[in-house]
């Protein structure tokens, strides 16, 4: 037999005995394939190992997830913007409907306000002496930076004005009354806050290996979020879980209790909340903020939880290192600041925990 007619015997036998496996079949069809099964095991016997052939078939099913919000996200988007109308509660800075036109003012002037930082750069560099730039050009091209950062700003920009376009189609705000308010923001001199980028490395330009990783770029999908994947609710932890009992299975805190003015209260809520033989899973530092009614170190946190009715279990050592001697609850290190490629670093030992509501 000559090779290749032996390759596609192997290959028709392979594929028509099961061989090369590309999915399940029913009984019926196992049942005819059986019978030939031996003769593709001979045919692949007398194979000469270079003229085997691996063929992969790879099946992919697209499934697009319906975006019908359910009745607790109708419930929870009304309930949201009744507290953003400006009838509701006291007019202020404070008031939610301000703080969010804040947010997206800053997203609208971002480049405004980073041109601004970019400008006192190039002061800067003009008290360099003229020998000195003559280097700084020669070798390294100094002053094409200013220029590189300056239209990756831009396209920082398209990416926050379509932030704000699509926060504006989601709190039902028009353009006027955005506009009415950056106009005033303006006319007030007052600069936007500062807003996240695409391009999130040249806001600053300290701690850089190289110019290259200074004016990367971090890429994520072009994919429209589902709304509907994931419940949020705005408002205080401690009120807003109130009057929920025992309802649920698992309550994840994740660079959270540290941020409780009263950590009893959260402690309390967590423990209200979760069902008996729920679980109770936290990640995160013990910095705690300013004014704390009490600071608790790790070890009188475990000893509380216990007191409460919280059993500590298990968990694998990938989750970090034993912090206490004797307890289940392990530290790893978790750096903010997202520059992997930074020559600095900025972390917590995190700590990790699993416990069980046992009474």
């Amino acid at each position: 037999m000559r090779l290749g007619a032996h390759v596609t015997l192997w290959l028709v036998t392979g594929l028509s005995c099961g061989v090369l496996s590309t999915g399940d079949r029913s009984d019926e069809t196992n049942g005819l394939l059986n019978g030939i099964h031996v003769q593709g095991e001979k045919v692949l016997a007398s194979m000469p190992v270079e003229s085997l052939l691996e063929v992969h078939e790879v099946i992919v099913t697209v499934e697009n997830v319906p975006e019908k919000p359910s009745a607790r996200h109708q419930q929870e988007k009304k309930s949201l913007l009744k507290r953003l109308s400006k009838s509701h509660g006291k007019w202020d800075t404070n008031h939610p409907r301000h703080r969010l036109m804040e947010a997206l003012f800053g997203f609208s002037r971002y480049k405004v306000r980073q041109m601004a930082e970019l400008d006192r750069y190039k002061g800067l560099y003009k008290h360099a002496t003229s020998a000195q730039k003559k280097v700084l050009e020669k070798t390294i091209g100094y002053s094409q930076k200013f220029s590189k950062v300056e239209k990756l700003l831009g396209h920082n920009q398209q990416l926050s004005n379509e932030i704000v376009e699509a926060a504006l189609a989601y709190y039902d705000i028009s353009h006027d009354e955005l506009s009415a308010h950056s106009k005033a923001k303006d006319e007030a001199g007052q600069l936007a806050d500062r807003s996240k980028t695409v391009y999130p490395f040249i806001d600053s330009w300290s701690h850089h290996a190289t110019t290259a990783d200074m004016v990367r770029a971090v890429s994520f999908p072009d994919s429209r979020v589902n709304s509907s994947s994931v419940l949020l609710t705005e408002g205080d932890f401690v009120t807003q879980f109130k009057s929920q009992k025992s309802q649920y299975d698992v309550v994840v805190t994740h660079f959270f209790i540290d941020t409780a003015r009263n950590v009893m209260s959260y402690f309390d809520t967590i423990h209200a909340a979760l069902e008996v033989g729920g679980y109770w899973v936290n990640f995160g530092p013990l910095l705690w903020g300013s004014g704390p009614f009490v600071q608790l170190s790790l070890d009188e946190i475990v000893a509380i939880a216990k007191s409460m009715g919280f059993e500590f279990v298990d968990v694998d050592e990938a989750c970090g290192e034993i912090v206490l001697p004797g307890e289940k609850v392990r530290g790893k290190q978790a750096v903010y600041g997202f520059n992997e490629k930074a020559l600095t670093r900025n972390a917590y030992s995190a700590q990790f925990w699993i416990a069980k509501k046992v009474r």
